[in-house]
């Protein structure tokens, strides 16, 4: 702007102020009131009552929309209040901002704020009983926008009438904040607030969303037609908007004054509005993805997660409801750990093996080794209400809004196995093991000791009894093994370990109860922990809590660092080494041979609770790790029993976690591995001193032919156990 034409507005604005000061009191009630009625009103609307009014006008910042992406960039969800995409004047079309101005404030880049004309004209035709006229600028209608929304973010009831109340006070006092805010900003600034905070229906705030909403494009990209209609929406949205079919007429209507103030104006020619008026409305609506249950189907239940992280986490914000502002109207970018290759191949698996109607659900959760990152949560129901559907998320604990969890069976020999190894026990390590103990000893816990007098357990069945290493215990998943390696041991390692590792009471969210049954799965747990558990050994003793968010974008906080849960290094790395080689033989050779992958080291461990009730396989790989479960969240009194059913329409004479879980786990695992091309990676080898039957100060065990010989920290082996 140069010198001589600053001075000139600033000339015109001061001008502007004084005559406004001296008529606003004639001018103003003529424009909203009867004559009659009027009079009196207008001789208190003095001079000294309108330059006393305040001018220090408070904007509130815009709410915009934020939006969910998984990984790999695909859209999960929008959240918002108000769904609104704030941009610069020089992304909007020069046709939608000719257009804009056409139909509202021509005069806008001319006036100071008040357009003194306008108001003359419009005085002396409501004077004269040619109806009521208004003469509102561009700016008054920015100012009245942005106070009403300052008083709904506000909760301000009274303040929200006052901005919209017909009176004359509310015209002067938008009259006040008009030019005030002509000499704060300049003209192009006003503009580009306006069109950001205007509501073009359909749920549209803003003129970015409105040209996304109805055309699916940029407001840069709007042509003559698309911006005549946007434009003409302003005035009477609900009744004009054209997404309904019933306003279709009305809308086309307003588009086509609009063209014709444009040709009038000067803006266009006659001929190119005939032309553009004589277009058929062609709308291309876009997806609104408002929330989670309107999220793209295969993410429902993954948003559902993320989006409960987000709100129960207290670094967004201090307050529940600071942090739901901040989701639903800060414009973040929320990028997940969602890959939506293993999701749509994880989610296929599942419901190849279990039907969306069937009385049970089939869970697959994964998560990455060493990171932690959460890449799908496959469930068979659909998200929602009614049959085959269900709105709680089965692979989380109540913590977070969800299931109460389920008990888990054998996969819990995992931490008994592992606290066993860490205290100095090695792979042939042999306790004689009966099909059922009469008596099982009290057991020691981290602040004092577990007993059952009447706890009889026993084996899978009779035929499994005799001495057992540790090695073919975990193999064949001998219970009565595992109780007395828990006398011997006591529960507060196994316990703490698995606490360390994520695993909390799915139902409370708090720590694990230290019974005599640990071992055997007896506490309600979460799927989508246990994965982050098992994640733990593929990772060689490190645990990353299972987390769904990457990285957030926040327009307001540029320099804004997002915060990740630290991983902590929560067991030896040689003792995950010799877990992962005690798990590995579970799927070559165990329980758990069905989610066997070719080329690739699978580790696990399959679990099946009492009466059939619950079943799963706990897998892992070193790329991803993954909880497979099947079970009725919503059994009958007296519980369901999976044996004898009909599930994903193959019936089952029996149920247990290497039958269903396992090759449910198989398939998806494999699957979502090929879907991301993942490169398949060895666990590493176990030190020789593992090969032992007692401490690692024993002898080690020396033997040839189909066995292993230990040396140092080195081990080998020869025959059939060779690369096991």
């Amino acid at each position: 702007m140069t010198p001589l034409l600053r001075s000139a507005v600033a000339t015109r604005r001061v001008l502007v102020f004084v005559v406004l000061s001296a008529v606003a009191g004639l001018l103003v009630g003529g424009l909203v009131l009867p004559v009659a009625g009027g009079v009196g009103l207008l001789a208190r609307a003095s001079s000294e009552q309108f330059q006393d009014l305040p001018s220090d006008f408070e904007e509130t910042p815009l709410p915009q929309t934020t939006r969910m992406l998984t990984a790999d960039g695909k859209l999960i969800a929008r959240f918002y209040d108000q769904d609104r995409k704030v941009v610069s004047l020089d992304q909007v079309s020069k046709r939608m901002k000719q257009a804009q101005l056409a139909i509202e404030d021509s005069r806008f880049y001319e006036h100071g704020g008040a357009d003194l004309r306008g108001l003359a004209r419009a005085a002396l035709n409501n004077a004269s009983g040619g109806g009521t006229q208004g003469a509102s600028t561009l700016t008054q209608q920015y100012v009245k926008l942005a106070l009403v929304y300052k008083a709904r973010q506000e909760g301000d009831e009274e303040a929200e009438r006052a901005a919209t109340e017909e009176t004359v006070g509310r015209k002067l006092r938008e009259l006040r904040y008009a030019v005030a805010l002509e000499e704060k900003y300049s003209k192009d600034e006003i503009f580009e607030r306006y069109l950001n905070i205007a509501y073009y229906g359909a749920g549209a705030y803003g003129i970015e969303t409105a040209a996304n909403r109805y055309f699916s494009k940029p407001a840069s990209k709007l042509t003559l037609e698309e911006s005549a209609l946007l434009a003409g929406l302003v005035q009477r949205p609900n009744a004009t908007s054209p997404d309904k079919k019933e306003n279709r007429d009305a809308a086309i209507e307003r588009r086509n004054v609009v063209l014709n103030r444009m040709a009038e104006l000067g803006m266009i020619s006659q001929t190119a509005a005939a032309r553009a008026k004589a277009k058929k409305l062609v709308l291309k609506e876009s997806n609104q993805r408002l929330d989670c249950e309107q999220a793209s189907k295969p993410y429902q239940f993954f948003c559902d997660y993320a989006k409960s992280v987000f709100l129960n986490d207290k670094r967004f914000g201090s307050t529940y409801q600071a942090r739901y502002n901040r989701l639903y109207g800060g414009g973040l970018t929320i990028r997940t750990t969602l890959d939506s290759r293993m999701q749509n191949a994880a989610l296929d698996a599942v419901h190849e093996w279990v039907d969306r109607e069937d009385p049970v659900a089939g869970v697959v959760a994964m998560v990455e080794p060493g990171t932690g990152d959460v890449k799908s949560i496959a469930i068979s129901k659909d998200y929602g209400r009614g049959p085959g559907r269900t709105k709680v998320n089965l692979a989380l604990g109540a913590p977070l809004g969800a299931s109460k969890g389920t008990l888990a069976g054998s996969t819990f020999k995992i931490f008994v196995t592992a606290a066993a190894l860490e205290k100095g026990y090695g792979f042939y390590h042999s306790i004689y093991s009966p099909a059922q103990l009469r008596s099982v000893r009290s057991m020691e816990t981290c602040d004092g000791s577990a007993y059952d007098p009447g706890w009889q357990p026993k084996n899978e069945s009779a035929s499994e009894n005799g001495s057992y290493t540790l090695e073919r215990a975990l193999e064949d998943s001998v219970n009565t093994y595992f109780v007395q390696l828990e006398e011997q041991i006591g529960l507060c390692e196994p316990v703490t370990l698995a606490e360390k590792m994520g695993v909390l009471r799915a139902d409370t969210g708090e720590k694990l109860q230290q019974v005599q049954s640990f071992t055997l799965g007896t506490n309600n747990v979460a799927p989508l922990n246990m994965a982050a558990a098992y994640a733990t050994f593929g990772a060689r003793g490190k645990y990353c809590p299972a987390w769904p968010v990457s990285d957030i974008d926040d327009p307001k906080r540029p320099n804004f660092e997002y915060p990740r849960p630290e991983c902590k290094q929560v067991l030896d790395e040689e003792v995950a080494d010799a877990v992962n080689y005690l798990a590995e033989r579970v799927v070559d050779s165990g329980t758990g041979t069905a989610a066997n992958i070719s080329g690739r080291d699978v580790a696990g461990k399959t679990g099946t609770t009492n009466g059939k009730q619950q079943a799963w396989f706990m897998g892992y790989t070193p790329e991803i790790a993954a909880a497979s479960v099947v079970w009725n969240p919503s059994p009958p009194r007296g519980g369901y029993s999976l044996t004898g059913k009909t599930i994903g329409g193959q019936y089952y004479y029996d149920v247990f976690g290497g039958s269903l879980p396992a090759p449910m786990w198989q398939d998806a695992v494999g699957a979502a591995l090929d879907a991301v091309d993942a490169p398949s990676t060895d666990f590493v080898r176990p030190q020789g001193k593992f090969f032992s039957g007692g401490s690692y100060s024993s002898s080690y065990r020396h033997r040839s032919g189909n066995s292993w010989s230990s040396s140092g920290n080195s081990w080998s082996g020869s025959g059939d156990d060779e690369d096991e």
